[in-house]
């Protein structure tokens, strides 16, 4: 079985087509550059599979509808390479022996697909013009066997940085339209506040007023109900309100929501996922096949995890796989009510944000009464206890209001429990899965050392 969500030919937020037209018959090329900016999120996916708002990146750029008969090509990091192939849907191709055309229309995803955007491509009408905005390449028109030259290595397992890019493609380049006010995911940070921003919009492109599923007669609705998408074999029991009155709400198939919970707009809750009694879930991006309860507000929960019980979570990101604990909370909001800070590129840097809460990677555990201080990256596999005051590299144990030390989390422990967890959604991790989870544990160990973590079996006094 896969590891997780396939990327297929069509999505919820419209039709996306995995076939590429680009200008004058070109093959659209996606390129991942600066991957580590949107760690931890980014180590077991590429950059182009990250959500934002209704649609990942990826979809938002296949949905420029162009067609040459050849796929999407997809570069990303030769560790992700197989892993990343079995998730495209038709259409799609993770290796550079799949670009076909002589004209190869590039593409840097993390620059959202809008208008705008649309109408600057419109002057990539032959090869070497490009568009670069901040000393960044948005998109070029190139010739085949200039970008097989350009790239060298496609996929190296510490990706490309844009400028490394623009470089080497140099000579090819022979017009660059410098364009400006484009709308762009610079860090992993970027993904909640433009999350928030989009989500609206897309939502009520989404919903279509029908109600396919049992929605018991005591469920109250508040607002225009045309704002709203109930799916098939989705049940809605009694006392459940739904508040439309400041966003759309669209609610998946195979949907349950329990008892006296809330779910106010805009709101996306995906296939197969249940909402538990007394919950409130306000606008959020919930996928598919999780378990919630609790407060979730302005936050987006990747398929497959767990945020079953009481606690806040708020203007956060979770991966794939999470677990948090009875009483995990996490902190949105600073004591003084100033700007939340990051650490982004051994920096400290100031979001601008006030409010912003964690980011949390695919497979986190959380313990009970686990509490995040806002703006932490929670690495991947990581195991968290107590206090998190302070970032947490992936594969560790931090524990240290109980043990004042971060332990590695050994690796055929982190496997086991991938196993076990998926194993209950009816899962299992494919080989490609579990030959990324030892990379990406190989090499984040540096990463770990920085961080003072130690090796050896933790255990709670």
């Amino acid at each position: 079985m896969l590891a997780s969500c396939r990327i297929s030919s069509t999505s919820r937020g419209g039709e996306v087509r995995g076939v590429a037209k680009g200008p004058e018959g070109a093959q659209l090329v996606l390129l991942e550059t600066d991957p580590w900016n949107f760690a931890p999120l980014s180590l077991l996916r590429s950059v182009p599979e990250l959500r934002v708002g209704a649609l990942t990146l990826l979809e938002r750029a296949a949905g420029l509808g162009v067609e040459c008969g050849a796929p999407i090509v997809v570069l990303t990091r030769r560790y992700l390479r197989d892993l990343l192939g079995e998730r495209l849907g038709e259409g799609f191709a993770a290796d550079a022996d799949s670009i076909e055309t002589e004209r190869v229309l590039i593409l840097d995803p993390t620059y959202l697909v809008d208008g705008a955007l649309r109408d600057l491509l419109r002057r990539l009408d032959s090869p070497g013009r490009a568009l670069v905005s901040d000393g960044r390449l948005v998109a070029a028109l190139v010739r085949r066997v200039a970008l097989l030259d350009a790239l060298s290595d496609p996929g190296s397992d510490s990706g490309f940085t844009a400028k490394d890019l623009l470089r080497s493609l140099s000579d090819e380049l022979e017009e660059k339209f410098d364009v400006g006010g484009l709308l762009r995911i610079g860090s992993v940070w970027d993904l909640i506040p433009v999350t928030e921003m989009l989500l609206p919009s897309e939502l009520d492109r989404l919903v279509d007023g029908r109600i396919l599923g049992d929605v018991d007669e005591q469920v109250r609705v508040l607002g225009d109900r045309s704002r709203i998408h109930i799916g098939r074999g989705s049940v809605l029991e009694p006392f459940v309100t739904l508040d439309l009155r400041r966003g759309p709400i669209f609610i998946g198939e195979s949907v349950r929501v329990m008892s006296h919970s809330r779910i106010e707009g805009p709101c996306f809750v995906g296939d197969g996922t249940i909402v538990f009694p007394g919950s409130n879930v306000a606008s959020s991006y919930i996928g598919p096949v999780c378990r919630v309860g609790g407060e979730v507000d302005s936050s987006v929960v990747l398929g497959y995890s767990n945020k079953r019980h009481y606690g806040y979570l708020g203007h956060s990101y979770v991966g794939e796989w999470v677990n948090l604990g009875a009483g995990t909370t996490v902190s949105n909001l600073k004591n003084t009510y100033g700007t939340v800070r990051v650490r982004l590129g051994g920096a400290s840097v100031d979001t601008g944000r006030t409010f912003l809460g964690p980011v949390i990677g695919d497979h986190v555990k959380s313990a009970i009464g686990t509490l995040v201080f806002s703006g932490k990256s929670v690495g991947s596999f990581s195991h968290i206890y107590g206090f998190v005051t302070s970032d947490v590299p992936p594969f560790a144990v931090s524990a240290k209001p109980l043990v004042g030390e971060l332990f590695e989390l050994e690796l055929e422990s982190a496997l086991e429990t991938a196993r076990r967890m998926m194993s209950r959604r009816g899962l299992s991790p494919s080989q490609a899965y579990e030959r990324a989870i030892r990379a990406a544990f190989e090499l984040t160990a540096e990463e770990r050392r920085s961080h003072g973590v130690k090796r050896g079996r933790f255990r709670i006094p």
